[in-house]
């Protein structure tokens, strides 16, 4: 009585026939690591809690402003941002273990006088 249940004297599937869809993204084993240390443009102060992406791999900078993240070999995009300053990218190629400094500028918004002239 495999995959069915009996009810009295009827036996009724244990389950209607079903459907899905989905889908499946597959990414190169990662290779190397790639360290990012992201400071403050002006001051060199590090940026905690910054977004850290080379897609599909994604971290956070911790309290020193530092992620790490194992990447596979060849070409990459990296984008690192953080609340209030404007995006650092970085276009390359990788093979070996890599450090990047990432220096992000604050960004103020627009003042009063740009918002109302």
């Amino acid at each position: 009585m495999r995959g069915r249940v009996q009810l009295g004297h009827a036996q009724t599937p244990a389950h209607e026939a079903a459907s899905a869809r989905f889908q499946i993204r597959a990414a190169r084993a990662p290779e190397c690591r790639l360290k990012v240390i992201a400071v403050d443009a002006r001051s060199r102060a590090p940026v905690p809690g910054a977004k850290v992406v080379v897609h599909p791999y994604h971290a956070l900078t911790n309290a020193e402003g530092i992620a790490e993240l194992r990447v596979p070999k060849g070409a990459y995009r990296l984008f690192v941002s953080g609340r209030d300053r404007f995006p650092f990218r970085s276009d390359g190629e990788i093979d070996s273990d890599v450090t990047i400094h990432a220096e992000l500028d604050e960004d103020f918004g627009p003042s009063d006088a740009e918002l109302w002239s």
